[in-house]
């Protein structure tokens, strides 16, 4: 059931020009986190909550009544993709080591095997978690 909401999630949203970033799903509720090239806007969230609504009662895949929940995945969220820490490049970000340690700045390069932190590197194998951070105030 769930690769065929993700699935048909995935592909609404890309019809709109957004990628899918995270699905979630349990009884009574649906809740989506999508992105696009350059943000996506709350009118683009409501659209898809209705575009996947009616689909759900065409194809009455989920049982009973359920709330549909589109948004963006946040200021501080986890770049899970490759996509995704390709688009954070030049952005603020922190990282987090698998020995723990913190580190803060400009994402300045990302690869397939490494990710580069204010000009310094930082292997894959190293990095437990990497998220956008908020802007210094």
């Amino acid at each position: 059931m769930r690769e065929r909401l993700k699935k048909m999630a995935e592909e609404m949203a890309g019809d709109m020009g957004l990628v899918l970033v995270a699905l979630d799903h349990g009884p009574g509720f649906l809740r989506l986190f999508v992105d696009g090239d350059h943000g996506v806007s709350v009118e683009e969230c409501a659209a898809l909550s209705r575009r996947l609504s009616r689909a759900l009662d065409e194809r009455n895949l989920l049982p009973g009544p359920v709330t549909i929940e589109v948004s963006s995945p946040g200021l501080d969220r986890i770049l899970k993709t490759p996509r995704e820490r390709a688009w954070a490049v030049g952005k603020r970000v922190r990282a987090v080591t698998r020995d723990g340690r913190v580190r803060i700045g400009k994402l300045t390069a990302s690869s397939d095997g490494e990710r580069s932190l204010n000009g310094e590197a930082i292997s894959l194998a190293d990095l437990s978690r990497l998220a956008l951070a908020e802007a210094e105030t």
